[in-house]
């Protein structure tokens, strides 16, 4: 009896050493092979492990576990105490599963191994996993060069990213490589994106058209994707928060609305009148010669008789006698007496008169002139005709066209 009792217990303790050491430390993530893209900042690399007992998590009196990592000769690169403690990324406290966020000090192979600590009793007790491998590898990812952040586009416009890799261009060609830009407007509370387009890569420049639905703050992101080991890898996106406006037209539609301006006519038609005279000797009444004043359409005429320096020369006189003004529509003919002498009309002597009619007259010194015609015509002025108001119209157009043409480029091309 005292032997089967022996044999017993024997048992049962065999049994529960067996149990004990059944226990196995496993590493969940990364997986084993597993890519990792270092794109613009370093990645956190989440490390999970657990001990399992028939293939579940198992949470063991004082247990803890640490993750082991070494490069490719063996050397010990780091260790990272994992937690279940519901922080730490770990998703929930005490089910079993340690975890914590590993940042690397540079890329390359690492090989994980998790070991786990506990308590059995009076006893510690120790598992370590199987050796798992991944890589930490430099990944192209996008830096927007336009639209810049804060600044201000029109409902459409070309955003321009630079593609790099680990802070310099990347040129290299790479068939795997695909760029992708959507935006989003703020205020959106699902997130929901406006517009997707696919980037076109000419180097290490990204270019593509993007259009906005509304006006108001939108931010506007670019990733990158690549293939690396059969495993597709995606940069952090490149975000850039802008204001969606109107382009500055003001100027431009000033311009125009002056430059139409220029070709309204500003003066209306005009008649005017050609002056014919007679001039006779007072006292044989023999016609000493023929006057003609021609009128001009912008300003009066004034047309001098007498000696030398007039504009018709009477045989005999040495000075002027009179002036005769003529003024654009206006059918009378004014005349005014020179160097002192006075005119007689009707009687009366005077300096200056005014010819309304044909056939009036006015006498001055030894001749008497009479006004035989006054022959008028219509004058239209041109679209063109370069009036003061016109031309400070054409300046003032051409020069808010230009301001206003750049203007309306440098929102586009900033």
């Amino acid at each position: 009896m005292k032997l089967f009792n022996a044999l017993v217990w024997g048992g049962v303790v065999l049994l529960m050493s067996v149990r004990a050491f059944s226990q196995e430390a496993v590493t969940l993530s990364p997986a084993d092979n597993a890519v990792i893209g270092w794109g613009r900042s370093t990645p956190g690399i989440q490390i999970t492990a657990a001990l399992q007992s028939e293939k579940q998590p198992t949470l063991k009196p004082r247990q803890f576990m640490t993750a082991i990592l070494k490069d490719e000769k063996g050397k010990l690169v780091d260790r990272v105490s994992l937690y279940d403690d519901g922080s730490h990324s770990d998703q929930k406290e005490d089910d079993g599963i340690f975890t914590a966020v590993y940042y690397p000090s540079a890329p390359g192979s690492l090989f994980l191994q998790a070991r786990a600590q506990w308590q059995d009793g009076a006893r510690s007790r120790e598992a370590w996993s199987q050796d798992s491998e991944f890589k930490v590898e430099y990944v192209p990812y996008p830096h927007i060069v336009y639209p810049e952040p804060g600044g201000q586009v029109g409902m459409s416009a070309k955003l321009r990213a630079r593609l790099l890799l680990n802070g310099k261009p990347y040129e290299e060609e790479d068939s795997s490589l695909k760029a992708k830009a959507w935006t989003v407007a703020s205020g959106n509370a699902g997130g929901e994106v406006q517009s997707a387009e696919t980037v076109a890569r000419r180097g290490s420049l990204l270019e593509t058209p993007i259009q906005f639905s509304e006006r108001g703050d939108h931010t506007v992101h670019v990733t990158v994707t690549v293939e690396r080991g059969g495993m597709i890898l995606q940069s952090e996106p490149a975000s850039s928060e802008v204001d969606v406006a109107m382009p500055p037209t003001t100027l431009l539609w000033l311009g125009m609305a002056l430059i139409i301006a220029y070709f309204i006519p500003q003066k209306p038609g005009v008649s005017l009148y050609t002056h014919e005279l007679e001039a006779r000797d007072a006292d044989t009444g023999q016609m000493t010669t023929k006057i003609e004043v021609k009128p001009n359409v912008l300003e009066n005429v004034k047309h001098t008789i007498g000696g030398e320096g007039a504009n018709t020369k009477i045989e005999g006189l040495d000075s002027v006698l009179c002036s005769l003004i003529s003024k654009p529509g206006v059918k009378s003919l004014t005349v005014q007496a020179e160097g002192g002498k006075t005119l007689e009309i009707n009687s009366t002597r005077q300096s200056s008169a005014t010819l309304k009619e044909k056939g009036e007259k006015f006498k001055i010194g030894n001749y008497e002139f009479e006004l035989k015609e006054a022959a008028s015509r219509r004058h239209e002025f041109s679209r063109f005709h370069p009036t003061p108001l016109k031309i400070v119209l054409a300046v003032a157009g051409i020069a808010s066209l230009v301001i206003g043409y750049w203007q309306y480029t440098q929102f586009f091309q900033k």
